[in-house]
């Protein structure tokens, strides 16, 4: 929710009328001063209209229950948001930024796809709704523009140091072996200690809002602050280290499932919505998994220790012999035993005792030596190799990481800038 330190103002009120005819009053009051301006935003206004259809839609969205008290107490909110949306195109304008419709209908995609709705389906759930369908392509083509303005102005002007990325490298390998958490959150921010205290009561609405059933990942893209607002305040698997040290201790005490209370932190105020957490492990030698292949050559129980040392230097011929796994294959078929051929793709813990040192420092396509097996002697090769990969992300999503934290920063700055030199006059 966008605070209001506003540059010029002419009046400041309580939003008693506005209020009034979202929840009651005579019809014939409520159809006259329906496009009644009720906040002029520089060149632009906002209307009775805009605000009654917002609402409108942030109930529907949001799963809450529809009721006069709920369109009262959600009308300053989403005055603001509407503010601040204005505030966003007008910028996006001055910079020749453009959303072209084929955005917009990819956006509107992914909502259906999130909502498990086919192709038009969110257009027909609105409309039962009574909810317009331009008011959330108008909220669509903002965000849009908006992000587009980020990138251009603020992320590639952002340069990342290798003494950066090698700090959150480090904080995040010391944590390693902690809980990964899937993470959605709301942010709201404030210009200055001052305005603390209205953001917190801003920020207790939203919890309560939730808690009583509202959806998070519509009120993130409501009200959120930040860049992850446009996917729900989905953030995706963060380790410790990743996120402000706030945030990092509150999810420890958290539960899958579970809604935070407002964490404060120097710039504004989070939510967090804690929805799973895995434990993460080191990879270990014994979790790699090899594609293994034999040949086998019998030794007779009734052989005699003659018979027995040919097949031992027939055995040393061939694996000093093989190349590669289609050749131990061939050898095995020359020999004729059943027994050569594909064991299969194994976890190297799963192994006996005694092949697990063999087969761990055993190459891809190296034969080993002869091994004695009960009823003679084995010779085996790795084809395959998949090594369990560390869960550290690579230097490269690090620095996208930090560009994007930086970027989601500068643009707060930015649109603290644009309310202060905004004319703003918020009408009775």
């Amino acid at each position: 929710m966008p605070q209001f330190a506003f540059g010029v103002i002419r009046s400041a009120p309580a939003l008693c009328l506005a209020v009034m005819l979202l929840v009651g009053g005579a019809e014939k009051a409520y159809a006259q001063t329906l496009q009644r301006i009720i906040a002029v935003v520089n060149e632009d206004a906002v209307s009775l209209f805009d605000l009654r259809e917002r609402i409108k839609m942030v109930i529907f969205s949001s799963d809450m229950r529809d009721s006069a008290k709920m369109r009262q107490r959600l009308a300053p909110q989403v005055l603001r948001a509407l503010i601040d949306e204005k505030l966003q195109k007008q910028a996006a304008k001055r910079y020749n930024i453009e959303v072209d419709r084929k955005e917009v209908d990819r956006a509107l995609r992914t909502i259906e796809k999130q909502n498990e709705l086919p192709p038009g389906g969110l257009k027909i759930r609105l409309e039962k709704a009574g909810v317009r369908m331009s008011t959330l392509v108008d909220q669509i083509e903002t965000t849009i523009a908006w992000s587009k303005l980020v990138n251009r102005r603020m992320t590639r002007n952002i340069v990342i140091g290798d003494n950066e990325i090698d700090e959150a490298l480090a904080r995040i390998k010391a944590n390693l072996n902690k809980p990964s958490h899937l993470v959605s959150q709301i942010f709201l921010s404030f210009d200055g200690p001052d305005k603390a205290p209205k953001t917190l009561a801003d920020t207790n609405q939203l919890v309560t809002q939730i808690r009583n059933g509202a959806a998070f990942t519509s009120l993130a893209r409501q009200f959120s602050q930040d860049a992850a607002a446009r996917n729900g305040g989905d953030l995706g698997w963060v380790q410790p280290g990743e996120l402000d040290q706030e945030l990092d201790r509150a999810l420890i005490n958290m539960r899958p499932g579970e809604i935070s209370e407002p964490i404060r932190t120097s710039s504004g105020y989070y939510i967090l919505l804690l929805r799973k957490r895995r434990t993460n492990q080191k990879p270990r030698a014994d979790d790699t998994v090899v594609s293994l292949k034999q040949v086998f050559l019998p030794i007779e129980a009734g052989a005699t220790p003659e018979e027995a040392a040919n097949q031992r230097n027939l055995a040393t011929t061939i694996a000093e012999t093989l190349s590669g796994c289609d050749d131990l294959e061939r050898a095995g078929k020359e020999l004729g035993s059943t027994l050569s051929g594909d064991l299969g793709k194994l976890r190297i813990g799963e192994l006996p005792s005694e092949l697990r040192a063999l087969v761990t420092g055993l190459a891809v396509g190296r034969a080993s030596n002869p091994l004695p097996a009960e009823g003679g002697l084995r010779i085996l090769m790795v084809c395959d190799r998949k090594e369990v990969k560390s869960k550290i992300p690579s230097r490269d999503q690090i620095r996208r990481n930090l560009i994007r934290r930086q970027a989601d920063r500068k643009a707060r700055r930015y649109l603290r800038e644009l309310h202060q030199t905004a004319f703003l006059d918020i009408r009775q």
